[in-house]
């Protein structure tokens, strides 16, 4: 699958079912390089990144809530992302459907992160692609 984001750090609770779901289920490509223990650190087919943080090694304390947060990621082809990920057992909220901005479908990652996969519309500067 190819994937264009930003970064987005994610706070969960059990880093390694995370890593695995990021890992081998998207197939995103680990950067050992920008990992540790309590931080692991992915690549997209953009210049943006996909962190998991342990919510307990968060300075200060201050963890987020599991399920807290939403990545946008723009991809090429929605509805085939959107049957590769059904075929994986990924948690699907909607099938595709046409907005004004693109294409989309929403999904959940194993610990409730939403996951909004989209394809903007040419006209749509600034979403992507």
């Amino acid at each position: 699958m190819n994937y264009k984001l930003g970064i987005a750090i994610l706070f969960v609770r059990d880093v390694a079912a995370e890593r695995k779901f990021y890992a081998e289920t998207l197939g995103l490509p680990l950067i050992r390089e920008g990992s540790s223990d309590n931080f692991i650190l992915f690549g997209t087919a953009g210049d943006g990144f996909v962190a998991l943080q342990n919510a307990a090694s968060i300075p200060g304390g201050k963890a987020s809530p599991a399920g807290g947060s939403q990545l946008g990621l723009v991809v090429d082809d929605v509805d085939a992302v959107y049957r590769d990920w059904q075929a994986k057992g990924v948690e699907l909220i909607s099938a595709p459907q046409d907005f004004p901005f693109g294409r989309a479908f929403d999904a959940r990652d194993p610990e409730g992160h939403l996951l909004n996969v989209y394809k903007p519309r040419p006209e749509w500067k600034g979403w992507g692609l």
